[in-house]
């Protein structure tokens, strides 16, 4: 691993295993929801990965169903810490499954993006025994997941990443992909590219074939991906790339959302999932709801 992510993993796990364990102790499970913690499946590499299901108690609809997929850079960060995010999604009337993957200490990017795919396909098999539907399927990621949200979106709906990523033999199409403060470049000449290139891809890298398809604003791309809602902020650190992929959205002409926050600098990178009480968020997740319906 690249010494400056070795560094900073080990310093992040430390302060995130603890900010873990101070929320698990202190939550409690609400008495309007229902929730399943650490459902395990297998990832396409034979690795055990764990959901956390939320969803709303004696609501009999099928519900559409959101998959989230946690941030922290591909170094730190897990399910856990979103939950009261996933809490606020489930009230919303959403089936919401929160994912696993695994970081760049254990795999690498492709790993990563695999593990993503592999939720995809646990919802795929269970999302009825939990009364989701699996024809409304919205793929959501904040920071880094948006990254990994992005191209699992793209190999369940397509087939360009094939001979990269396994992709499953049942897995479900994603009806559309929310992406907050998304991690979207990785292998730019830029200081996020010059950290994560080598660790996201290895030498694959060298081959400039792959490399074209690792660009989220590559045409052939876009083209495979549904509709997009995108969140950022002036206080965003990330916000530049959340700008720049509209703007590689809107060249193709492809169906998306922009919400971005101007002069709000107190709207940090990926508020949404980390406050979601805030007015700022609560007025994302009604604009959400609306785009959501309108996918049909």
């Amino acid at each position: 691993m690249n010494p400056i992510l070795e560094h900073l993993s080990k310093n992040a796990k430390k302060h995130a295993g603890k900010i873990t364990l101070v929320l698990e102790e202190n939550s409690k499970i609400p008495e309007d929801l229902d929730i399943f913690f650490d459902i395990e499946y297998r990832g396409k590499d034979g690795n055990t990965l764990c959901a956390d299901i939320f969803k709303q108690k004696n609501n009999e609809k099928k519900l559409p169903i959101i998959v989230f997929a946690h941030g922290g850079g591909l170094f730190v960060g897990n399910r856990k810490v979103n939950r009261i995010f996933c809490e606020v999604i489930a009230r919303l009337g959403y089936l919401v499954f929160s994912i696993d993957y695994r970081l760049l200490s254990e795999t690498d990017g492709i790993g990563g993006i695999s593990d993503v795919c592999s939720g995809l396909e646990f919802v795929t098999a269970f999302a009825e025994d939990y009364g989701g539907d699996p024809d409304k399927v919205i793929l959501m990621g904040e920071s880094a997941g948006a990254y990994l949200a992005l191209y699992a979106a793209v190999v369940a709906n397509s087939d360009i990443l094939d001979g990269v990523i396994e992709k499953p033999e049942t897995l479900c199409k994603v009806k559309g992909l929310c992406c907050s403060s998304g991690m979207f470049y990785v292998t730019r000449n830029d200081p996020i590219g010059m950290v994560y290139k080598k660790d996201m891809f290895g030498k694959r890298t060298k081959d400039k074939a792959f490399t074209k398809l690792t660009n989220p604003n590559n045409p052939d791309i876009i083209s495979k991906l549904p509709p997009v809602f995108l969140v950022s902020s002036s206080g965003d650190f990330l916000r530049s790339y959340t700008l720049k992929f509209a703007k590689a959205l809107e060249k193709e002409g492809h169906d998306h959302e922009l919400i971005y926050y101007e002069k709000s600098n107190h709207l940090l990178h990926a508020f949404v999932s980390f406050a979601p009480l805030l007015p700022e968020s609560a007025e994302v997740l009604a604009r959400l709801q609306k785009w959501i319906a309108n996918l049909g």
